[in-house]
């Protein structure tokens, strides 16, 4: 739905992100919390993968007639479910403006990262620039 909104395309698709998702959770590595209104209705979501003291909020996204204040809402909560239990909390990627002014609002850290990267196939070339879009747009 945040993408739909913003009138961009989702750099995966529904199917990988559920799979993903599936993993990460299958495997103990990781939560999905959900915020919802009076009525029950989901308004924001995340996955949140956790490896090594370090919780990772790999992506969340907003219902499209979500409360202006869900997303905060959402990573409050998580933040508070984590406390004392990891060391780390890195909120992945601040490069997109929008994005980086709502990460920034919680007053973290921005601690930036260097990613060196090799393309062994044709998909794999397309999977790593999907991947750079979604993390380094121009």
């Amino acid at each position: 739905e945040s993408f739909r909104r913003q009138g961009r395309r989702p750099p995966l698709s529904k199917g990988f992100f559920r799979s993903f998702k599936r993993f990460i959770i299958g495997a103990g590595l990781g939560t999905s919390p959900v915020v919802t209104n009076r009525g029950g209705e989901p308004q924001a979501g995340a996955l949140v993968a956790t490896y090594g003291g370090t919780s990772y909020y790999i992506s969340a996204g907003l219902s499209e007639d979500a409360h202006p204040s869900a997303g905060s809402c959402l990573l409050w909560n998580i933040m508070r479910g984590l406390s004392g239990s990891v060391e780390y909390l890195d909120l992945c990627g601040a490069n997109i403006k929008s994005i980086a002014h709502f990460k920034e609002s919680f007053e973290g850290e921005l601690v930036p990262f260097y990613a060196l990267y090799y393309q062994k196939s044709r998909m794999h070339n397309n999977i790593v620039n999907i991947l750079k879009r979604l993390y380094f747009p121009l």
